[in-house]
């Protein structure tokens, strides 16, 4: 008995299947009937370079769609991380940029106040330098008047407050603390004229001038013509001695001397007590000769 297929026509047509190369396809779609009557579905792709065709199933079709979308999806997440860390690198340098940019404006600032406020290092300057210098405002440029007086706080041997008149003379006083100053030259240099406080508490202070200096067993060691103190801090350094205690009176005239504030035990009515060692501290600043 042979087993030969029958003349007739076969319900499907039979294709030999093609290696698939990535080239460009043309798909055509038919459907066809098996040998056990179920329908099949059947895509035909084309080469439109060879003329080669193949075919593939629905199914197999569907996979490879879903793979390339799967893939593009991968794609365009790695993007998206790559984009997404440059923009974090970006963003760490804007702001390493801008913590930089704020230190340089932090020291520059702190430079323009040092050369604004003409206070570099430790400055001594005597009493009698900063007397009947002119005030002036760096904002307005007026004359806030003249240094009459200043004051020193003896419990902590600093000096405090400045004393202006509109002139040497006469005027009503007027004060401002030393902190206020900016600078000392051929002028004292205020910011603006709202340092001025005639209401200042003088409770403390005292000028000095003319107080005698003695040890606690009335040694009478000479009287206070005036003293040195830092213009920066307002420290009092040394007390400058004479026998007369008169400021006016030039250096050149008398016999000065420089006791160092260290020496001093305390300050009471018109009297500066000093330790009794404090005789040998002294250190001669001029001397008058006799024949003068």
């Amino acid at each position: 008995m042979c087993d030969c297929l029958p003349p007739s026509q076969l319900p499907f047509s039979i294709i030999k299947p093609q290696k698939l190369r990535q080239q460009s396809y043309s798909t055509v779609n038919f459907s066809s009937v098996n040998r056990s009557g179920r329908l099949k579905f059947t895509s035909i792709k084309a080469s439109k370079n060879t003329g080669e065709v193949g075919f593939k199933e629905k199914g197999q079709e569907e996979e490879e769609k879903n793979f390339e979308l799967e893939s593009s999806r991968i794609q365009k997440d790695k993007e998206t991380k790559v984009g997404s860390l440059g923009f974090d690198i970006l963003e760490l340098k804007d702001g390493e940029k801008d913590g930089k940019e704020e230190q340089d404006l932090v020291a520059a600032e702190k430079e323009r106040n040092k050369i604004r406020n003409g206070r570099r290092g430790k400055q001594v300057i005597r009493r009698s330098s900063i007397l009947a210098k002119q005030v002036i405002s760096i904002q307005s440029a007026l004359s806030l008047g003249f240094v009459s007086q200043i004051w020193v706080d003896t419990k902590s041997w600093v000096v405090l407050v400045v004393e202006v008149r509109p002139n040497l003379l006469s005027g009503e006083s007027e004060r401002f603390l030393l902190e206020d100053v900016s600078q000392v030259g051929d002028v004292v240099l205020v910011e603006d004229e709202n340092v001025m406080d005639a209401e200042l508490k003088m409770i403390g202070l005292e000028t000095l001038v003319g107080y005698r200096v003695v040890t606690p067993g009335q040694r009478d060691i000479g009287k206070v013509r005036g003293y040195s103190f830092n213009i920066n801090s307002g420290a009092v350094e040394l007390l400058e001695l004479d026998s007369f205690g008169i400021s006016i009176i030039p250096s050149s005239l008398v016999s000065t001397y420089a006791l160092p504030v260290d020496d001093v035990l305390e300050v009471l009515s018109d009297t500066v007590v000093v330790h009794e060692s404090a005789a040998s501290h002294i250190q001669r600043l001029t001397k008058v000769s006799p024949d003068a």
